[in-house]
């Protein structure tokens, strides 16, 4: 892809946060793994359905949700 969105760490703990995960800074934990095992090209490409930053941020964000819930990681 672009790379014109690039997927941290930073993003996956606050998509974690958001569905009531109190993960901290656990790059090496669940975070590591999320970030290890996403399917970034979908992740960019759904950014890239916004026209601004904050637009990109929220589709980013919810396919993120979308590939957590799907390696079910949280169970």
């Amino acid at each position: 892809m672009s790379n014109a969105w690039e997927t941290t760490e930073d993003d996956i703990i606050n998509v974690l946060h958001g569905m009531g995960n109190a993960v901290v800074d656990d790059y090496q934990g669940t975070a590591g793994y999320v970030h290890g095992n996403l399917n970034h090209d979908a992740v960019e490409k759904a950014a890239l359905h916004g026209n601004d930053m904050d637009t990109q941020t929220k589709y980013a964000y919810e396919e993120i949700e979308r590939q957590i819930k799907e390696m079910d990681v949280l169970n």
